[in-house]
């Protein structure tokens, strides 16, 4: 499958991907796997835009997560939001989110990536039928500077309806079925 991208940040991006989030695993179901590649024009660049699924249950705490990745590479350089989904023995569910974009020609493909996610948030949300917090923390990568980070975050945090709690930022994502 091959097809143009106009802004990573649209929902119907993952969409139309038609990927189906893992559903998690438990003492009963082993975890599972799934890896899924497109080759995707950004901005007229070719890309690949790959989406990894893992889920695992830990018999310790008896918690389970699922770990989803969407990456886009251009050769040895990537970007790639990640978002972990924790739930907790007690029911309630934790969402977070890591963004990281070593394609320096591409400037805010980090960023677009990171809204990419928030509407696989509201997916998952509504495929388990139960609300989902996802907290982001203030914690920039590499060289880029908590006041860079300000700039680039603060306003995309604001536009997506979250509320600053201390260093974090917080928005609960209920089922919309």
């Amino acid at each position: 499958m091959k097809f143009e991208i106009d802004s990573v940040a649209s929902p119907s991006t993952f969409e139309s991907l038609d990927i189906k989030v893992l559903d998690f695993a438990t003492e009963e179901t082993s975890g599972g796997k799934d890896y899924k590649e497109f080759e995707v024009s950004y901005r007229n660049t070719p890309l690949t835009l790959s989406v990894e699924q893992e889920a695992t249950f830990s018999a310790m705490s008896g918690d389970s997560e699922i770990r989803l990745t969407i990456a886009l590479t251009n050769g040895t350089d990537h970007a790639f939001t990640k978002i972990t989904v924790k739930k907790k023995k007690d029911g309630t569910y934790s969402v977070e989110t890591d963004v990281t974009n070593d394609i320096r020609k591409m400037p805010g493909l980090g960023r677009g990536l990171w809204e990419m996610a928030l509407p696989v948030i509201q997916k998952m949300a509504d495929q388990w039928n139960s609300p989902l917090q996802h907290e982001v923390k203030k914690v920039p990568y590499k060289k880029l500077s908590l006041e860079k980070w300000d700039t680039l975050f603060l306003p995309l945090l604001e536009k997506h309806g979250y509320t600053p709690h201390g260093e974090a930022w917080t928005k609960t994502y209920s089922p919309k079925k």
